[in-house]
């Protein structure tokens, strides 16, 4: 080496040196930050069989499973209220989607299309029994040629949604429930809950030419509307959206405030306040500027979050892209995705065969299967550690409550009065009105009412605009817009229900109202949960004023909620414990302390219902592939394609001798599927095999499998199988080019 360089080099280094900060000056490089929390991990699918509890189908169906499928929907409908004249379940038909019943009405799509069932109503108000709240809890996809009924349904217990079938569900059959291969079902449903695709959900029935083709069977279709235009639709996908962030609140529920300490029930017993007061409120808001939750309650959840979920929670999406069934690729198989659609009106007197061929080719691109792992529906930041957070988790924990339960408490709040030393608080306001004749020989008098602006310190005043309507003495009806107390907007719209006119000794007016809230029909209530007794306006040539009366009977829910706490700490009760939020359990002790008579309540306990059974798995049920022979296959696949049942394609169910010629049968696709890792993800026509979110299961990482000697050993044995066929070595871009859809078909039933 040159000694010129040889000095560069070593004066170089000695101004590096001297550049560079002292070793204990030095700060240490930053830990990479995590990754966001999954709220539920999709390449986890937990215990196919319930953890605690059982799902409410169990306890809908715990007599019997009634038949035919009608018979099931009005056993539905029968828990349920109606919304007047509307019916009280969402329902749809879809021919042609992306279930794994997908292919069991070929080739009569139309004539058996699958029934999709969703409950988006509050159970019926029963005299003596909680009821069941299916709202966003329950959902059904009946397949009349399959002969089954795929289930999601909650467990309240558990806190997450179960996946169950009825099987044998034919005439002369013998239903059976059984809960299904969760994993399984976690493929597609990554958010462990219902999905539904986007608008314009053209593969159900409000598509025109779906339906078009449907009522060309002419059939009833178990009384389903055939033309349901997009409204329904639209109600089961906000029925699933809100059901896919039940899990999102469980977990603040839990976890959010920590475990069983004195501490975190104080936590829990604050967020059980804020959602009674925004439930008895109308859902308005909650009492966000009192001392225990600005104070309390948000430092605590930060505190806890920010150590628990440092980049916050990941949620899921229930959501999967729209699909039009009666559309065909007339591009090259290597480009799938769009194309044009086929209208019923193009094709006059053709038969049913084509049109079931016509469907059977409209193959789902990978960009559409809902096997393809999804984005997060949202990155939303630690819980608690801002009040927009905390108010959206309370909206969300207060729907696992059902209007009964809040009417239940209204009315003994009511009937319990002021709680001892609360004194009734009187609002005012400045008010101007406004009198005029209607139809029907009644008056019309609206009126605003405004508090002092600027509101000095302390000020007790309202802020409203409404209309009544007079005759002669009495207030008949009349509606008043959201109230302001306080300068905070707090209440919902309300509705007067009756009222009296009065003089008021001086030449004027003074009217005397009754109201409820206009959507619920429960007691006007602040955001504090305080009463609002009534409204009193008055009126003359001169002036006009009114006043509110309010008193806190909320003061009786607080202690109430206050002796479930020590319970809890006590080891008497779990109500506030970290066990998922239960309707059953907290309202059931809440009652018991406010003195209202004992409900029989649904669902918590599972005594006197059969145990749960398992979808049968054939290592269960004795002859299988041969250990040995199709080990790779068989830890690779076998959770999805070792079954007695047909979707999908259960080509490792059966002796030796059967799959091998089930795998020979279906080299092409088996072969096509695990290719499709060699691929990136837009130039894949279909998803690839084993999926993506299976592989954390299987100890294997994302990046690492496209070039794992296990895939390799896998394709090599059904390139093999292929070449046995042919005689000529497998080319994967011969079959992309044949088009994944007309591949040999894989033990079509």
């Amino acid at each position: 080496m040159p000694r010129s360089w040889l000095a560069a080099l070593t004066l170089a280094g000695i101004a590096a040196a001297c550049a560079a900060p002292p070793a204990k000056d030095r700060k240490p490089p930053k830990a990479p930050r995590p990754e966001p929390t999954w709220v539920v991990d999709p390449r986890d699918p937990g215990p196919a069989l319930p953890p605690a509890g059982r799902s409410l189908f169990d306890f809908l169906v715990a007599r019997e499973i009634p038949y035919p499928f009608p018979a099931l929907v009005s056993a539905i409908a029968r828990t349920v209220d109606r919304r007047g004249s509307a019916p009280a379940l969402e329902m749809v038909l879809i021919p042609r989607g992306r279930s794994l019943q997908r292919d069991a009405g070929r080739p009569d799509f139309f004539l058996f299309p699958r029934a999709v069932l969703a409950v988006d109503a509050e159970p019926r108000a029963l005299a003596r029994e909680s009821g069941l709240l299916l709202k966003d809890r329950l959902y059904l996809g009946y397949q009349e040629k399959a002969g089954l009924v795929e289930v999601i349904s909650y467990n309240e217990a558990a806190g997450r949604f179960e996946f169950q079938v009825v099987r044998d569900y034919r005439e002369g059959g013998k239903p059976r429930v059984v809960y299904a291969n969760r994993a399984l079902c976690m493929a597609c449903h990554q958010n462990a809950g219902p999905i539904f695709a986007r608008p314009l959900w053209d593969e159900t029935n409000a598509n025109p030419d779906v339906a078009r083709h449907l009522a060309a069977e002419r059939r009833a279709f178990y009384g389903f509307p055939l033309e349901p235009g997009v409204d329904v639709p639209y109600l089961i996908d906000n029925a699933t959206d809100r059901a896919d962030l039940l899990s999102a609140w469980q977990l603040l529920w839990r976890e959010g405030c920590g475990g069983s300490d004195e501490e975190a029930v104080r936590c829990r017993a604050q967020i059980l306040t804020a959602v009674l007061q925004y439930r008895l409120s109308g859902s308005r808001r909650f009492d966000t500027r009192s001392p225990e939750v600005r104070d309390v309650l948000l430092p605590a959840l930060a505190r806890r979050a920010s150590a628990r979920w440092p980049s916050g929670w990941r949620v899921p999406t229930a959501d999967i892209p729209n699909r039009n069934p009666l559309r065909v690729d007339t591009r090259p198989p290597a480009k799938v995705g769009g194309g044009s659609a086929v209208a019923a009106s193009a094709m006059p007197g053709e038969a049913r065969a084509m049109i079931a061929d016509l469907v059977r080719r409209s193959d789902v691109p990978s960009e559409l299967e809902p096997l393809l792992p999804r984005a997060p529906l949202a990155v939303w930041p630690p819980p608690g550690t801002d009040e927009a957070g905390l108010e959206r988790a309370v909206a969300g924990l207060a729907d696992f409550l059902a209007q009964a339960d809040l009417r239940r408490l209204d009315e003994r709040l009511a009937h319990l009065g002021p709680a001892r030393g609360t004194p009734r608080k009187t609002y005012a306001a400045r008010c101007t009105f406004d009198e005029s004749p209607t139809e029907g020989g009644l008056r019309r008098l609206s009126f605003t009412c405004r508090g002092p602006e600027p509101r000095p310190p302390g000020d007790l005043s309202f802020a409203l605009e409404g209309r009544i309507y007079l005759d002669g003495a009495q207030v008949r009806r009349g509606s008043i817009d959201s109230v302001e107390v306080d300068g905070q907007d707090e209440m919902p719209e309300l509705t007067v229900v009756g009222g009296q006119i009065r003089g008021d000794g001086h030449g004027g007016r003074v009217a005397d109202l009754r109201m409820r809230q206009a959507t619920t029909s429960l007691s006007p209530r602040r955001a504090t949960g305080e009463r609002v007794l009534g409204l009193s306006l008055s009126w003359s040539a001169a002036a006009g004023a009114g006043s509110i009366q309010m008193v806190d009977d909320f003061a009786h829910l607080r202690a109430a909620i206050d002796a479930v706490a020590r319970r809890t700490t006590a080891g008497e009760t779990d109500a506030l414990s970290e066990k998922p939020f239960r309707r059953a359990r907290i309202l059931k002790d809440l009652e018991a302390e406010l003195g209202l008579p004992p409900l029989a309540w649904c669902c918590e306990d599972a005594t006197g219902l059969q145990a749960p059974a398992l979808d049968g798995h054939p290592r269960d049920q004795g002859a299988t592939a041969e250990p040995v022979k199709h080990e790779m296959f068989l830890r690779y696949c076998g959770r999805c394609h070792e079954t007695a049942e047909p979707f999908p394609p259960n080509f490792l169910h059966g002796t030796p001798a059967e799959v091998d010629g089930k795998m020979a049968q279906c080299a092409e696709r088996i072969y096509f599927r695990l290719a499709m890792w060699q691929k990136d993800g837009a130039g894949r026509p279909k998803t690839p095999m084993p999926p993506e979110n299976a592989l954390q299961g299987l100890a294997v990482s994302r990046a690492d499998w496209p070039s794992h000697p296990d895939l390799r050993a896998l394709r090599d044995y059904v390139g093999a199988m292929l070449k046995a066929q042919g005689g000529a070595p497998l080319r994967i871009e011969s079959l992309e080019a044949r088009g994944y859809d007309d591949l040999r078909v894989c033990l079509a039933p």
